[in-house]
């Protein structure tokens, strides 16, 4: 699947497995939204990757509304498993892709 131009919205993507998919997203061309809590690297971490930050809670539905209104402003965002199944790729090596 091509993320180019994608917005991909990476929640605990400041630190662990969360940095390393939205590093992985952003290097295949998405436009990465880092969301985390505000303590989070996170602000830092978007700058890094040329994203965008927003400060939420996964455990609370206003601040994740919020998160993905931000993400949508952005372009369009895929829901969908081939995203998913592209960023497994990209972490594991894998070649099988759904388009």
């Amino acid at each position: 699947m091509d993320v180019r131009n994608a917005v991909a919205i990476v929640t605990g993507g400041a630190s662990g497995l969360g940095l390393a998919s939205a590093r992985k997203l952003a290097e295949a061309g998405a436009r990465v939204v880092i969301v985390d809590m505000a303590s989070s690297p996170g602000a830092a971490v978007a700058a890094e990757l040329g994203g965008a930050f927003a400060v939420a809670d996964v455990t609370d539905e206003m601040s994740m509304k919020a998160a993905v209104a931000m993400a949508e402003a952005m372009g369009p965002v895929p829901v969908n498993g081939a995203l998913f199944a592209a960023l497994e790729a990209a972490l594991v090596g894998s070649t099988n892709v759904p388009e």
